[in-house]
């Protein structure tokens, strides 16, 4: 709402309230000035009627000894307050507050808080109870008494009434004055901005209204303040700017829409000639057309022409150029070339459209034409399909500066047209000879087709045409022609627009025939050709169902047989059931696919003969992959109509052939996986005898018979390889097995490959030390030497250990690696491989491995297994060496430890025994010795504190394997069938490779039996010392007899014994010893001390008693008693006795060495203390 005032109003409001604000605040500063005066002034007389009350009670202090004895000033307090004006009270008080004297009565000797601790010399207002609102001015005094605090308080409360009422009256004062002046400002205010402020505003406003109505020739007449002043004159100035800009706008206006116009034009024009291109379908006139409707539809433009790039794309070529330049250009075969310092050249290699906008500032690189010499502007634009350049619009003009952006925007959108519309006359263009092509593919095939199906019926009686007389159809035979009349009609029987025969009809008297009728017989040529085309396409069905039978049958035939020899046989059977066919051969290469010498016959057939024979006959020839492609068939088949006339005198199965008296030759490859092994050749003595139909069976059961060989060869390989890994893999079990025996080791090895890898013999040499010759370690029984002499002999042998390399000889008539030797030495080598034997890279030996002359040659897995055994024999003989090494280490160490009083043993992770002394067999059993099993101890182990059998699993060389931690353990023994109980202390410790596994375990087993019984002797004898300790502080403890004799028999009780008594002696002058019971355990437990038989324990000695005993007295006693064992042990002190202590069992059971010495030395401690007693 604020914001809705106007500027004057809001002006006057601010002004009004800053001066209410400072008349306020200048009011209540002067208004608390004067409260501090009438304050100051009311605390003086207080200090003074405070300073008249001190004289009163100091003036009486000489008189007085407490403040109380002060007579009559509650009353003079009194009457100095009705005396004073605006004084409520007057009280004298202690620091505390508790008042001692007071103007009224009625507060003497009470405590008021509000008059405790209050500020000296000062003035402050409180309500005080019973007077309201008042000023209290406080002085400190000291106290003239002895009694109470050191000093006390004056305080007079003056009304507070007065003073409030005073400066009531001067902030309404200053109110009045304030509003006053407010309002006389205020009004002078409001005057003096309507002249200066409103009025001029309002004059401005009213100026922009007009400006607003579009009326900027109006000028507002300046006012007021300067601000206002230069307010107005920016708003003329804004007015005058804005009237110039709606001028400029107007003219620019009009400039644009002429610009429009001509922009449509343009478009217009160029839509036009899109138009006109887009609907011709012929490329040349396509351009030709664009180029001209540019030149004449554009004034600007005199020259228009059109680049397309060639195949190679190197160079634009002009196609199309207007007027007579453009035809001289034409026939100059004009052309530039891409990427070239012209405007052609750059926009074809760019792709982007090129302008030379004046020709003589030479800013774009132009070459200038000499038949286009008042060129002074060009653009050449790219025409692009896509992202592909295939040409350039090319314009030009006799002004510079002419293409303007709007006109490059129009020729880029024709450029695009006229790229797209060339594209589509090239396409049709290659679409319509596509399609002449197709027509001419569909003749060439008709009539192929059909030169075919006559051959093939040429062999069975076929007429050479049909006549027909209204009443029956004769066939015409090939030597008999029909006679033709003059006015006859003619009709071509035409195939896809092949001629394959003609129709004739005449008239009877050889009339002529009509329109109509000449048009009826041209369409019953038309229906003839299709019969007849569909009666040979059924035939050429039926023949092609035939033989797809047949190849499905052969094939099926081919994949069940069991034998190449089965195969070989079918695929003939099928083959010579043509009338013409002479003879048929199978073909294989040899001696092996990657290097052909001869092909072989393996399967023939003769028909002469009529059967089929096995043959090996072997035609030499160079491999075909380097021989003429008509030599011999590797990827097609071929097909000689007649070898006498076609067949080259070179060719290798020419005079094969010849002595087939063959003429007609079909030989179709043997190829399967890529490679070819092998041709199948089909003759016939007859020229042409053979055909295309039958060459095409030949080839589909080729390459039957292809497969099938190739995966025999497969399969045989595979079997081989399988045969070769597991007997590779023997041999390296084996190798890795030779110890003692190499010599044997080597040969089983050996024999091991040879069976597999189809070898006759091996031999193998090791280095002599001084590294002069080989001596033979194995061999088979071919006559090899013994010893080969490294440097001197000329052999694979030798040549391989001077080389450290493989050396294959398949030829060892020609090989340089051999010196000339008789043919039966050289059969002897054979064929055969030699490999170098090799320990790191130091040549140890040499193996050889071969197969005979005869066999097929050595290759790359002979090679590979030759390499394997090499390095499976290298470690055999490494093997031999470690072992030797390990033999003699094992037997130093094996010397070593049998000296050493302590078993040891060493076995691996399967628990083999590979080490131990002579002494861990006495210990453990005779089983205990290399090679056997170290769970198979002869002697039971038990544990030694439990008497337990001892855990298998607690073993400690199985603690070890399975924490990989040494093991300790001293609680094992072996109960020995002839030593007895044998105490072990057994240690194991890990060994470990060089990756930290664990590989075995050592393990030293020492006979602590003597230590072990000399630690029990000291248990007992500690465990003896302790009881003894225990029972001598007991009795010792004892308080008087009673207690004596119980600690005694509790003491006693550590043996165990059913009934304890303990009797004293006595003696008589002059009589034997008598006995009285003292005590039992249990209490109830009586024995007669007069019985006879007690004499026998009565004594100074200890003695027993137990049943079976030879006495009867002693065992009715004992039976009588309920005892089967009692012993008595006297209580001696000084060589007197004082009686006797009786431990009885009711089982059998006799005390130990160790129990008697207890209960001996327990009897003559308590004898002691007893004597000590009684002397107390």
């Amino acid at each position: 709402m604020f914001r809705k005032l106007r500027i004057q109003t809001q002006l006057l409001l601010f002004l009004v309230l800053a001066l209410v604000l400072v008349t306020v605040g200048l009011q209540t500063i002067q208004t608390l000035q004067g409260r501090e005066s009438l304050v100051r002034a009311e605390r003086q007389r207080s200090l003074a009627l405070s300073g008249s009350v001190n004289s009163t009670i100091q003036a009486v202090r000489s008189f007085i000894v407490t403040m109380n004895d002060i007579d009559e000033l509650d009353n003079r307090l009194n009457k100095l307050v009705d005396e004073s004006e605006n004084i409520d009270f007057v009280a004298v008080t202690w620091p505390n507050g508790e008042v001692i004297f007071h103007s009224n009565l009625a507060y003497k000797g009470k405590t008021v808080g509000a008059l405790a601790s209050l500020p000296t010399n000062e003035t402050v207002r409180k309500d005080i109870a019973g007077f309201g609102p008042v000023y209290l001015t406080s002085t400190l005094y000291e106290n003239p008494t002895n009694e109470g605090p050191a000093q006390f308080y004056i305080t007079v409360g003056a009304a507070a009434e007065p003073i409030d009422r005073s400066l009531g009256r001067g902030i309404v004062s200053s109110i009045v004055i304030a509003v006053g002046a407010v309002l006389v400002v205020g009004l002078l205010t409001a005057f003096f901005l309507r002249r200066t402020v409103s009025l001029p505003i309002r004059r401005v406003s009213e100026g922009a209204s007009i400006f607003s109505t579009g009326q900027l020739d109006h000028r507002i007449e300046p006012h007021g303040s300067e601000e206002i002043r230069e307010l107005a004159e920016t708003l003329n100035q804004m007015a005058t700017a804005l009237m110039q800009s709606r001028q400029e706008l107007e003219s620019l206006y009009r400039d644009m829409e002429g610009r429009v116009q001509e922009r449509t034009r343009d478009l217009q024009m160029s839509a036009e000639i899109g138009r006109v291109a887009t609907s011709l379908r012929e490329a040349n006139l396509l351009m030709q057309e664009t180029v001209e409707q540019i030149r004449r539809r554009f004034e600007v433009i005199y020259h228009a022409q059109i680049f397309l790039l060639d195949d190679m794309r190197e160079y634009a070529v002009l196609v199309e150029s207007t007027g007579d330049a453009g035809r001289q250009l034409l026939q100059l075969g004009h052309r530039l070339a891409v990427g070239s310092d012209s405007v052609i050249g750059r926009v074809t290699s760019r792709g982007q459209t090129v302008i030379a906008s004046d020709t003589r500032k030479g800013e774009v690189p132009w070459k200038p034409n000499p038949l286009l010499p008042d060129t002074r502007a060009e653009m050449a634009l790219p025409l692009k399909i896509e992202d592909r350049v295939i040409g350039a619009l090319d314009i030009q003009s006799k002004f510079p500066d002419v293409f303007t952006p709007e006109m490059v925007q129009v020729f880029e959108v024709l450029a695009a047209q006229l790229a797209v519309a060339i594209e589509n006359a090239r396409l049709l263009t290659e679409s319509e000879q596509r399609i002449r092509d197709i027509d001419n593919l569909n003749r060439q095939l008709t009539r192929s087709t059909w030169k075919e199906f006559v051959e093939l019926e040429s062999a069975q009686p076929v007429s050479a045409g049909y006549i027909y007389d209204q009443a029956r159809v004769i066939a015409l035979g090939s030597d008999r022609a029909p006679k033709l009349l003059p006015n006859r009609t003619e009709a071509s029987i035409k195939v896809r627009g092949e001629t394959i025969g003609t129709l004739i009809a005449t008239l009877p008297g050889g009339e002529a025939l009509s329109d109509d009728s000449r048009a009826l017989v041209e369409a019953v040529a038309e229906r003839v050709a299709l019969a007849i085309e569909n009666a040979r396409l059924f035939r050429q069905t039926q023949r092609a169902l035939a033989e797809t039978e047949r190849l499905y049958e052969t094939a099926r035939a081919v994949s069940s047989a069991s034998d190449l020899s089965a195969i070989y046989q079918l695929v003939i059977e099928q083959l010579n059931t043509g009338t013409n066919v002479d003879h048929i051969d199978i073909l294989l290469s040899g001696p092996d696919p990657a290097l052909v010498q001869y092909v072989e016959s393996v399967y023939s057939w003769n028909r002469q003969n009529g059967l089929s024979t096995a043959a090996r006959e072997r035609i030499p020839v160079h491999s075909p992959f380097h021989a003429d492609v008509e030599a011999l068939p590797t990827t097609t088949p071929l097909m000689y109509v007649d070898i006498t006339q076609e067949l080259s005198l070179e060719h290798p199965f020419n005079s094969y052939l010849s002595g087939l008296e063959a003429r007609s030759v079909v030989m179709a490859p043997l190829n399967a996986g890529g490679r070819w092994f092998g041709v199948l050749l089909c003759a016939s003595q007859r020229p042409g005898g053979l055909g295309a139909g039958y060459m095409t069976f030949v080839s589909a059961l080729a390459d039957q018979l292809a497969i099938a060989i190739e995966n025999r060869r497969l399969f045989e390989e595979a079997q081989t390889e399988a045969q070769r890994a597991r007997a590779l893999a023997e041999a390296g079990q084996l190798a890795s097995q030779i110890g003692g025996d190499y010599e044997t080791g080597l040969q089983n090895l050996f024999e091991i490959v040879a069976g597999p890898g189809r070898y006759d013999r091996w031999w193998f040499g090791l280095v002599s030390e001084d590294g002069t010759v080989l001596e033979r370690v194995a061999a088979s029984e071919t006559g090899l030497p013994d010893v080969i002499h490294i440097v001197q002999d000329q052999n694979a042998i030798a040549e391989a250990a001077r080389i450290g390399e493989i050396v294959l000889v398949n030829d060892p008539f020609d090989h340089p690696a051999i010196e000339e030797q008789d043919s039966a030495t050289l059969d002897r080598w054979g064929k055969h491989i030699a490999a170098p034997v090799k320990i790191g890279s130091t040549v140890v030996g040499v193996m050889q491995i071969g197969r005979s002359l005869q066999e097929p040659n050595l290759d790359e897995r002979d090679i590979q297994l030759a390499a394997t055994l090499a390095s499976q024999v290298a470690v055999a003989t490494e093997n031999r060496r470690l072992f030797d090494q390990a033999e003699s280490q094992r037997q130093n160490l094996q010397t070593i430890v049998d000296t050493m009083p302590t078993g040891v043993l060493v076995v691996d992770r399967t628990g083999k025994i590979i080490l131990s002394n002579q002494r861990l067999m006495e210990l453990l059993g005779p089983e205990m010795q290399p090679g056997g099993q170290h769970h198979a101890q002869p002697y039971p182990l038990i544990r030694t504190d439990t008497r337990e059998p001892y855990p298998i699993q607690e073993w400690p060389l199985d603690r070890v394997f399975e924490s990989g931690q040494a093991a300790l353990v001293d609680d094992l023994t072996v109960l020995h069938p002839e030593i007895g109980e044998i105490n072990l202390l057994a240690n194991a410790a890990p060994v470990q490779d060089a990756d930290g596994n664990i590989i075995a375990v050592v393990g030293a087993f020492q006979d602590i039996t003597e230590l072990y019984e000399l630690e029990r002797a000291l248990q007992e004898s500690l465990r003896e010392t302790t009881s003894l300790y225990e029972a001598s502080s007991s009795i010792s403890r004892a308080a008087d007899m009673d207690e004596l004799l119980q600690v005694t028999l509790r003491q006693a009780g550590s043996v165990q014994p059913d009934r304890t008594y303990l009797f004293f002696a006595e003696k008589k002058p002059g009589e034997r010893f008598s006995a009285k019971l003292a005590a039992s355990q249990p209490s109830d437990a009586f024995l007669d001390a007069n019985d006879p038989v007690l004499e026998v324990l009565f004594r100074k000695e200890q003695a027993t008693l137990q049943t079976n005993s030879a006495f009867e007295e002693i065992n009715a006693f004992l039976d009588k008693a309920g005892l089967s064992y009692l012993a008595g042990f006297p209580l001696i002190v000084h060589e007197q006795i004082q009686g006797w202590l009786l431990i009885g069992f009711e089982q059998p059971r006799e005390l130990t060495a160790e129990e008697k010495r207890f209960i001996a030395t327990l009897a003559d401690q308590a004898a002691n203390t007893i004597e000590n007693q009684r002397l107390l």
